[in-house]
């Protein structure tokens, strides 16, 4: 009985130990299935429905147009500036009057710039006097020189004279050889005289020549500096460069402009055009001859773009379209409208969105048909408007976007919408 009662015992402990066991195993294994769903589940965030803007593809009409909005300016506009710095004197316009070129518009004072003047012209007097001097000193020896070439041919000739006549006294007996030999030396004398002398003078003519020249040259640079200096104090009255409307003017008589500050401007009379700028993406689209439309006064009107500014300013290009003549505009009125850039055709569209910023248009986050998540798909876009994309590739009607910002999604490939 003992033993038979044993062995059942012995079956029921080894049939528990077995499920245990088996019970581990199954855990284990999904366990490392569990791990290795996690570790090939594409990366995901979970955000809130409403967190995020969602845009519908569609068919419609894709208008390649672009948004402007520009400010109504003087056709041609000079600035005046202060070319040298100096006091304010006297304004002798105010903004808004009509002025003539050339006419005086407000008178600076600049005392160190005066002085400066009137040291140079000093300085050219006393060095025109000093050339001056020089030349009378020179002249004067030059003449001393031709005068004693003169007396020398003077005596040359009287002591040949009395050579031939002592020559021959001497040769009748009445004329001893010394007397003949002191004329014959007094000539040498005199002959010697004369050439050194024709020598000088020709040294100096040469140096003379090259001296004026070094004279004139330095002179000429000095009043040259003159006729500078001189221009400078002319521009302490700043003119008008143009017939027109003194359109600004910050001056006032007391105030202390340093050269080169802005003044004002004088804006030509009998035409305006638009000034406005867009957005740099579309630059290498924009050039003159394209047409913009443009609410002026309560009509529609077109306007031309005349000029395509190169430089790009805080992400903004300018360009001036042409007003017509007969439109009734005020400067500094603000006007918008939109600059075609192609023809208006049927195409598939969708929202224009920050997403663009972050994707540059290579991929969206398509939103699943429950509306529960949204995948990334890689698409092609085309032309860009301001508030639509062409969409070419990869995306049907009907489908919705994701259209907001993409900045929180760079390393997602879904994203579980709640």
């Amino acid at each position: 009985m003992t033993l038979s009662m044993d062995r059942p015992i012995t079956r029921k402990r080894w049939r528990k130990s077995h499920l245990r066991w088996a019970g581990l195993g199954v855990a284990a294994i999904a366990l490392v299935v569990l791990s290795v769903r996690l570790a090939t589940a594409p990366p995901s965030i979970t955000v809130r429905g409403d967190g995020v803007a969602i845009a519908t593809v569609r068919q419609a009409t894709f208008e390649d147009a672009i948004p402007l909005r520009g400010s109504v300016v003087p056709l041609e506009t000079v600035f005046l500036d202060a070319v040298e710095g100096g006091r304010v004197e006297r304004v002798l316009v105010e903004a808004g009057e009509q002025v003539k070129e050339g006419q005086p518009i407000l008178e600076l004072s600049n005392t160190a710039l005066q002085l400066d003047v009137i040291q140079r012209e000093a300085l050219v007097i006393q060095q025109i006097n000093a050339i001056f001097d020089s030349r009378r000193s020179v002249e004067l020896n030059q003449l001393n020189n031709i005068r004693t070439v003169a007396e020398a041919e003077w005596h040359i000739k009287k002591l040949r004279q009395e050579g031939a006549r002592k020559a021959t006294l001497h040769a009748q007996g009445y004329v001893s050889a010394e007397v003949n030999e002191q004329v014959a030396d007094e000539l040498v004398y005199w002959e010697k005289i004369r050439a050194r002398t024709n020598e000088s003078i020709a040294k100096f003519d040469a140096w003379k020549l090259e001296e004026d020249g070094k004279r004139a040259d330095q002179l000429g640079k000095m009043e040259d500096g003159l006729k500078v200096a001189r221009s400078k104090l002319d521009g302490l009255i700043v003119r008008a460069p143009m017939s027109g409307q003194l359109t600004a003017l910050d001056a006032k008589p007391g105030e202390t402009k340093p050269g080169g500050q802005r003044l004002g401007q004088v804006s030509r009379e009998g035409g305006y055009k638009l000034q406005a700028d867009f957005d740099e993406y579309y630059v290498s689209r924009v050039r003159a001859g394209q047409v913009a439309s443009m609410v002026v006064a309560g009509k529609q009107r077109k306007l031309t773009v005349t000029k395509v500014y190169p430089e790009v300013k805080n992400g903004r290009v300018v360009v001036d379209l042409a007003i017509d003549a007969g439109t009734d505009l005020r400067p500094g009125q603000t006007l918008q409208g939109k600059l075609a850039l192609g023809a208006a055709e049927p195409a598939l569209v969708l929202q224009s969105g920050a997403f663009l910023e972050e994707s540059g248009g290579a991929s969206v986050f398509v939103v699943s048909a429950d509306g529960s998540y949204a995948e990334r798909r890689p698409v092609r876009l085309g032309r860009r408007s301001s508030d639509t994309i062409e969409v070419l590739d990869g995306l049907k009607p009907d489908e919705k976007v994701v259209v907001s910002d993409y900045s929180s999604f760079k390393d997602k490939t879904r994203i579980d919408l709640r």
